[in-house]
């Protein structure tokens, strides 16, 4: 999470973002998908400070009590990301100032693997800045959409819409307003199902993001309301284990005082012929195992580990049948000389030495990840014992001509020897946006004759002069974790439309004994792009122009536009190749043709890539 303030102050020896009692500022929360899988059942957590009221939330959150907001997401795909800004306004009672407001977030999904990166805190300090009175003009927004299709059900008590492959319907999404006052910026975004193909819409949307639908700046008066009806597609090679086609639509505006009705949702049900019946499951199991410990020979990795040493396996079953799996049993035989210590999600059974899980269906194209921890016993003399893992899956409708990859083995080697003992490297934190600083430590266990830091870049390259001064300069004390100097700033983009890379740092070690090694730590470089203002409101006539400062994550062309609420475009800024980082323009209050723009409101638009951004500015004259 990220914590955006107006000003900052200094606070042991460092500037701290800061904001004035009873002033407002906001959080940025990012929920990214790091891993090869899609995560199911994401649940996002946000703890507030006791001493801030939530103002509103670009997504509003499921429930909202005791300071603590939640989210849940039903579906996160590879390296896919989930934001969400929350406005918050701080109380005007502190006291004991500056006051550190700690906002705390957590996020979990099904079968998230690591939790190492899964907690974020962010601190606001409170202090005694000059109070601006503010009228807030609260009002009560709330949304509904339903599915109008030609056909309906009887599902339970309820009758339901049905459509058929290739077969069209619409919905229809209303938008009231319950307050007494007038709606400020109202904006109403619908997310239909991948599956859909979009027809049409009644009024046009503003924007089309993949399969997001978004309407900016609806107007909408006291007790009034207003319609959105959208058209979309069945296509006719729908796949038979689609059962329902779920859309979620959201809205926002300034002044909106109740979040808890700004979300609505709707299912439809696929009625399939019976011709799916034939088809198939062909499900498959592979493991994968982490240990802190291995060596590379030729294209094989070896991994050890020590006694009393914990370290991980993960399962993942698949299906790249056409038909779904049902029934599905997941067994993992355990390596002797090994206890289990847990297992995500928890085993249905576990003895001694072996687990099982029960699945009751597995999607064509599926897959699902088991991750389970267990230990070396701590009595291993020296020597090296193979750790034999087994693991196999079953369904019940397989076909038995499918059944050959259907287990899956893997060996880790317990080892303990004075010579086998392996130095350690840390990058911290784990995760960084661009131009971040990135923290090294090593630590070595016993006296080493020479050692040295290569790094590992995302487009092939490798960089073995990082902190040859302090490796030259440093002698290593055994047990004791030095922290290299200087500081890792490489912290770029380097492959083109990138949203993250990874940094790999190697130490490499020439022990007394004659032992040579080569352990590795990295981190996740995320992409940053931003849009600011220097102030909401611009009068140029005081003869100081707008500033504009924008953040790229990558050096790459980028343009900036002027734009008037009703779609004209008014001025271009520049259109050029700006460098990663942070930049900044200025804009005078003049058009194309170089007359100054009369009072109003104003966009002010960067596109570069992928990303798009917009901030709004008043011009007064």
């Amino acid at each position: 999470q990220m914590a955006r303030t107006d000003t900052s102050i200094v606070i042991d020896g460092r500037p701290a973002p800061a904001v004035p009692i009873a002033g407002r500022y906001s959080l940025q929360l990012t929920a990214r998908n790091l891993g090869p899988e899609a995560a199911c059942d994401v649940r996002v957590l946000q703890q507030l400070p006791a001493q801030v009221t939530m103002l509103s939330a670009t997504l509003p959150p499921e429930s909202a009590a005791n300071q603590q907001l939640s989210w849940r997401i039903a579906n996160l795909s590879p390296g896919d990301s989930v934001v969400i800004g929350i406005e918050l306004a701080v109380s005007d009672t502190l006291t004991q100032l500056p006051f550190a407001l700690v906002s705390i977030a957590e996020v979990s999904g099904a079968f998230d693997t690591q939790a190492v990166n899964n907690r974020a805190e962010a601190t606001v300090y409170a202090f005694a800045g000059p109070r601006t009175p503010r009228t807030f003009h609260g009002t009560d927004l709330a949304i509904s959409l339903q599915a109008e299709t030609d056909s309906s059900a009887v599902r339970g008590d309820r009758r339901v819409p049905v459509v058929r492959p290739g077969e069209a319907f619409s919905y229809q999404i209303t938008v009231q307003n319950h307050g007494p006052y007038a709606a400020d910026s109202v904006t109403v975004s619908q997310a239909l199902q991948s599956a859909l193909k979009f027809l049409g819409a009644t009024p046009a949307p503003n924007a089309v993001a993949g399969d997001s639908l978004h309407w900016n700046d609806i107007a909408l008066a006291a007790k009034q309301q207003a319609s959105l009806r959208v058209r979309v597609k069945v296509p006719e090679d729908l796949a038979s284990e689609v059962q329902i086609i779920v859309s979620t639509a959201h809205l926002q505006a300034a002044n909106d005082s109740t979040a808890q009705n700004n979300f609505a949702a709707d299912t439809v049900y696929v009625a399939h012929d019976d011709s799916s019946q034939t088809r198939f499951p062909d499900v498959a199991i592979f493991q994968n195992v982490v240990t802190d410990s291995f060596t590379v020979q030729g294209r094989d990795t070896l991994w050890f580990a020590r006694p009393g040493e914990a370290y991980f396996y993960t399962l993942t079953v698949r299906n790249p049948g056409s038909g779904a799996a049902r029934n599905l049993k997941v067994w993992d035989r355990l390596p002797q000389r090994v206890q289990h210590l847990n297992s995500y999600p928890a085993a249905d059974r576990a003895d001694a030495d072996s687990l099982t899980w029960q699945i009751d269906e597995l999607a064509p194209g599926g897959s699902l990840a088991l991750t389970f921890e267990v230990k070396v016993d701590a009595d291993l003399p020296e020597g090296v014992f193979p750790l034999h893992n087994q693991a196999g899956v079953w369904a019940k409708n397989e076909p038995a001509e499918r059944l050959q990859n259907n287990s899956s083995q893997s060996t880790v080697y317990a080892t303990f020897s004075r010579e086998e003992l392996l130095p350690e490297i840390k990058a911290e934190p784990a995760m960084v946006q661009v131009n971040d600083t990135v923290y090294v430590s090593v630590r070595v266990p016993v006296q080493v004759q020479s050692w040295d830091i290569w790094v590992y870049f995302a487009d092939g390259r490798i960089d073995s002069s990082y902190a040859d001064r302090f490796i030259a300069g440093t002698s290593l004390t055994p047990n004791y974790w030095y922290d290299l100097d200087p500081d890792f700033t490489e912290t770029h983009l380097l492959t083109p439309q990138a949203k993250r890379e990874n940094i790999i740092f190697e130490l490499r070690t020439l022990d007394i004994f004659g032992n040579r090694h080569a352990v590795r730590d990295g981190v996740v470089v995320l992409s940053a792009n931003a849009l600011t203002l220097d102030r909401n409101v611009f009068e140029p006539a005081s003869g100081e122009p707008l500033g504009i400062r924008f953040k790229l994550s990558s050096r790459r062309q980028a343009r900036l536009d002027v734009f008037d609420l009703a779609g004209r475009h008014i001025a271009k800024l520049a259109e050029e190749v700006f460098e990663a980082d942070w930049n900044r323009l200025n804009w005078d209050g003049r058009d194309n043709q170089g007359q100054h723009v009369g009072s109003g409101v104003y966009l002010i638009t960067l596109r570069s890539g992928e990303f798009q951004g917009w901030k709004k500015v008043i011009v007064v004259r």
